[in-house]
């Protein structure tokens, strides 16, 4: 993958209602790319099944993703289930490391750092979590990307594994809706990819990685 260009995005938190626009952009950037990683909570599970992503108008995404030889990872809001994941992967898994010009990134969603409402009580029922997800996407439309900023702590979270674990290599995590990129560190975080005017996204390629608002 020395010569690669690899985009890295995650939550995109995609719902049964279909955005044309949100389509569109999401095409155009995974159009700049060899490579893409999906690190995690692609679609939400707190508000649809599996089945329903995979027959919803979102499947016209499906062909562009497998050109890209996209590889999946699980997030907590879409986990991991039964199901034809090569349908728009090639590669579905819960962690992903790769190389570039000798530069190692070690690439999951996030979750396990930080565990969420969800996570912790694991009976609370979906419809309930999922009006926090509609509201928070209220929020962070209303207020712009300044909110996300109530997760630093979460980041930070991150960033404590990292350094305990493997700091000689790029961590780069999704989970907690909050774009970060920590050179020093060699922490990266992708934030979220809500639509037009407020997402974001990783790109690498020779091993040196940039953050994209978009």
């Amino acid at each position: 993958m020395s010569s690669e260009k690899v985009l890295i995005i995650s939550d995109l938190h995609l719902t049964k209602k279909f955005s044309p626009a949100k389509f569109d952009l999401i095409k155009k950037v995974i159009s700049d790319c060899d490579q893409l990683i999906i690190n995690g909570d692609l679609w939400e599970g707190f508000g649809m099944s599996l089945k329903d992503f995979m027959s919803s108008g979102w499947r016209q995404l499906f062909p562009s993703l497998k050109e890209k030889n996209t590889v999946y990872l699980f997030g907590n809001h879409d986990p991991k289930e039964n199901a034809r994941y090569e349908q728009f992967s090639t590669l579905a898994t819960k962690t992903y490391e790769f190389s570039q010009n000798n530069v190692d990134f070690y690439v999951v969603h996030g979750d396990y750092f930080d565990p969420t409402l969800d996570m912790r009580h694991p009976n609370l029922p979906k419809p309930l979590l999922f009006i926090g997800v509609i509201v928070e996407s209220w929020l962070i439309s209303t207020i712009g990307r300044g909110y996300l900023n109530i997760y630093r702590a979460s980041n930070e979270k991150m960033k404590k594994w990292h350094r305990s674990n493997i700091s000689n290599k790029w961590l780069v995590c999704g989970h907690s809706h909050l774009a970060e990129l920590d050179l020093e560190t060699k922490f990266a975080n992708s934030g979220i990819f809500l639509r037009p005017g407020l997402a974001s996204y990783l790109k690498i390629e020779k091993g040196e990685i940039e953050l994209k608002y978009v």
